[in-house]
């Protein structure tokens, strides 16, 4: 891949496109199927479509090398199922009751739910950046909602759309939980399980196709607006991570607002325009959730957070702080970087921010089958949680609020500080956040007493092993680890000595 970063932003691009004909093509289609089986039928299509890509791959003897569902995951798979039964049914019957156009733009009320449940039942941290667009998106659906302003009275479809959102909100924080897994198996179980179970209900309530080919067009925009738009969304985020991705799909209400507004040609009221504008704001905020203003942070010394303030002197220590100039100044003279240590209820999130980093960093050196057999044992919810307990700690790599990476670490008897990982986005390499990463990594060895960090790096990263001797790193032995399934890991073990 000779551009990730443009393959990344096409697939964004493309998943946001794709989806964007649902509400118009829905709407079309639901004066020839009602709504539970139109929801039914387009997660069929989804699910239908993901499983003949997964028999071509089959057929063509492509190896499995993504990581499998299984039952720790069992709960959180349920509950997306359930859910994706009942958002589809309410987004179709509130679009028997308002516009297309309205409807699309509703869609954004998505990103309200899913930061605010998260931030209630998983305790993620929201930045003020995000509130203020949480409030901008909130308030641009309320003047869509009202179907008349001078009498207070709220749209009941708009209302219908609304609670879809906050269905699928729920949802994306459950998918969130197993989303390191295999993309397709998730797609496959969300079309097939969820859009069974819509079909299930619609025919028990009595709901009967009216022409037989209305079956055949929806299974079609299940498989391009669901089936498809979901699966290019997954391996977009591999490539630019989630922030980005957002950024970049945000368009997709857009799209499909202004598609909407060129089939059924209905020019909307005055308060549209004003919620459309308040909505761009709102999801552009939302989007890019990087802290509106850059504030100066003070270095604490409780063990938990340290910053670094690239405008001072880093003097962690007068011996480590030699080793401080192997690297070229930062470009960002205002850069400043925190160690936030991970918490207990992110490592469902530092796995899949694992996932997507390890697969950029070793996507030339492994071969994917090995990548995916090490992501699936040493860089899960449940290992994260296992090392911690055997004396590891992480913590995220952030400049002003911004996650830019991770690393992990752990004191070792004899004055070892063993450095296991230290991995950043690719949007921040380059930039001094590494020189910066290993200085605080250097800070936390002196505050447990060590006097020495060693790590391990695969003898074919030639970069990175590189960059460690730069700054001041040495070779002490090589090592050879089986890692089981065949694999091995074939390392230098480096130090380096305060």
């Amino acid at each position: 891949m000779k551009n990730p970063v443009r393959t990344g932003i096409f697939l964004a691009v493309l998943a946001a496109a794709l989806y964007a004909i649902n509400a118009p093509c829905s709407k079309l289609l639901l004066d020839y199927l009602p709504p539970t089986l139109t929801a039914g039928f387009l997660y069929l299509g989804a699910g239908l479509g993901m499983a003949f890509i997964a028999l071509i791959r089959k057929l063509n003897g492509k190896p499995r090398t993504e990581a499998r569902l299984t039952k720790a995951e069992l709960p959180y798979t349920i509950a997306m199922i359930v859910l994706d039964i009942a958002a589809p049914v309410c987004l179709l019957f509130g679009l028997r009751s308002t516009t297309a156009a309205n409807a699309s733009l509703l869609n954004n009320f998505e990103i309200v739910a899913t930061a605010v449940i998260a931030f209630a039942a998983f305790r993620e941290a929201i930045s003020p950046r995000l509130w203020t667009g949480i409030a901008f998106v909130t308030l641009a659906c309320l003047l869509l909602s009202f179907e008349d302003l001078s009498s207070l009275q709220f749209s009941y479809g708009s209302l219908l759309i609304l609670l879809a959102c906050v269905c699928w909100g729920l949802e994306n924080n459950c998918t969130r939980k197993i989303s390191s897994k295999d993309p397709m198996e998730i797609v496959l179980l969300k079309g097939i399980f969820s859009g069974s179970g819509s079909v299930v209900i619609g025919l028990c309530a009595g709901e009967r196709a009216e022409v037989w080919w209305s079956v055949l067009a929806v299974l079609a925009v299940g498989l391009v607006a669901y089936g498809l738009s979901i699966f290019f969304y997954v391996y977009a985020q591999r490539l630019l991570g989630a922030a980005r991705t957002s950024a970049y799909y945000a368009v997709a209400p857009f799209l499909g607002t202004l598609l909407s507004l060129a089939v059924f040609r209905e020019m909307p009221p005055y308060t549209y325009f004003a919620a459309f504008a308040l909505m761009a704001v709102g999801a552009w905020l939302c989007a890019d959730d990087k802290p509106l203003f850059r504030k100066k942070r003070a270095p604490v010394s409780d063990g938990a957070e340290h910053a670094i303030d690239n405008r001072a002197e880093i003097d962690y220590n007068k011996g480590y702080a030699e080793c401080t100039n192997a690297f070229p100044p930062q470009e960002d003279k205002d850069m400043s970087l925190t160690l936030r240590q991970v918490q207990e209820n992110e490592l469902g999130e530092l796995a899949v921010l694992s996932a997507r980093l390890w697969r950029t960093a070793y996507g030339q050196l492994l071969g994917e089958e090995q990548i995916a057999y090490m992501l699936d044992r040493f860089q899960n919810e449940k290992a994260f949680r296992e090392q911690i307990a055997g004396g590891y700690r992480y913590y995220y790599v952030t400049d002003g609020g911004e996650i830019l990476g991770y690393t992990g670490v752990c004191p070792r008897e004899g004055g070892e500080f063993f450095l296991s990982k230290l991995y950043l986005d690719p949007s921040a390499q380059g930039k001094g956040y590494g020189q910066a990463g290993l200085a605080a990594v250097a800070a936390l060895a002196k505050e447990a007493g060590c006097d020495r960090v060693t790590l391990t790096v695969n003898k074919g990263n030639d970069r990175a092993v590189l960059a460690y001797k730069r700054f001041g790193f040495s070779t002490v032995r090589e090592e050879k680890t089986d890692i089981g399934g065949g694999f091995y890991m074939d390392d230098f073990v480096m130090e380096y000595r305060f």
